[in-house]
């Protein structure tokens, strides 16, 4: 039955170190609407002080300091877009700075800053979440697509989890089975309503390849390229007879690769007994 609706950056050759860390005054104007905050960490004085005017002249917020220690206390003040932190530095383990960063409530794109380390740094460094490494001397041109790169990554990130977060409040708390189907038809997820209605006592118990009442509407669904609808038949684990109104939509690469289908479908049993 079928529903019809259905990397060292060497410093600058003008002297821009004279100003404190953190003195703004005087700076040029961000040339950017919503600018990219940074923290830089570099015990290097003369070139912390440099890159620091050089990213604020590219249009960054910069926040610059000198010590592992300086940089911990900031981090559990305020955000960051992206961290820059020396691999040596003189009081705290950089890595430890780099997981630090890492924890805090949106966390930023981390990028190592080194002039020579050996594999095995590298190695740490990226294991423990670093994005990248920035060689010295490092480009200036270079080093801002790495900054900008980083931070759209975990731009990106964030708002994954966030609508992650969403669905999933909608997976369990919409009042119908809700499933996912991976681009080889496999049953991926199902919210614990759907799993009740099929007969089954735990999502786990569904998943693999024993379940396939959404197949009549599969090829419709990457075919039409829109949202189809059918009403199918399904015997329950318990052996019960089921009518299943059944709703799907494919899911797409953005260049169009099949990634599977995400549905919902509700027991209408009753309504046809009655019609």
């Amino acid at each position: 039955m079928t529903d019809p609706t259905g990397s060292s950056m060497e410093s600058p050759r003008r002297n821009i170190s004279s100003k404190a860390p953190h003195d703004t005054h005087g700076e040029k104007p961000s040339t950017r609407d919503d600018p990219l905050s940074i923290i830089l960490v570099d015990d290097d004085k003369h070139q912390c002080d440099g890159l620091t005017a050089l990213l604020k002249l590219s249009g960054f917020d910069v926040v610059n300091v000198y010590t592992g220690e300086d940089a911990l206390s900031i981090s559990g003040t305020r955000s960051f877009d992206v961290a820059i932190i020396d691999m040596v530095l003189p009081d705290v383990n950089s890595l430890a700075v780099l997981k630090e960063i890492l924890s805090q409530d949106g966390p930023a794109g981390v990028l190592m800053l080194t002039g020579r380390t050996s594999l095995s740094h590298v190695a740490d460094a990226l294991n423990h979440g670093a994005y990248a490494f920035i060689v010295k001397p490092a480009e200036p041109h270079d080093m801002i697509a790495i900054i900008e790169r980083a931070a759209r990554v975990k731009r990106l990130e964030r708002e994954l989890k966030a609508s992650e977060a969403r669905y999933g409040e909608l997976f369990e708390g919409l009042g119908e089975g809700v499933f996912r189907v991976d681009a080889s038809g496999i049953l991926v997820s199902m919210n614990q309503v759907g799993v009740e209605i099929l007969g089954y006592a735990s999502p786990r118990e569904t998943l693999g390849g024993a379940l396939n009442f959404w197949e009549p509407l599969e090829a419709r669904a990457f075919t039409e390229n829109d949202v189809v609808r059918e009403t199918v038949r399904f015997r329950t684990r318990t052996g019960s007879l089921l009518w299943l109104e059944v709703t799907v939509k494919a899911r797409k690469s953005e260049h169009g690769e099949a990634l599977g289908l995400t549905g919902i479908f509700r027991d209408v049993s009753e309504q046809i007994r009655l019609q």
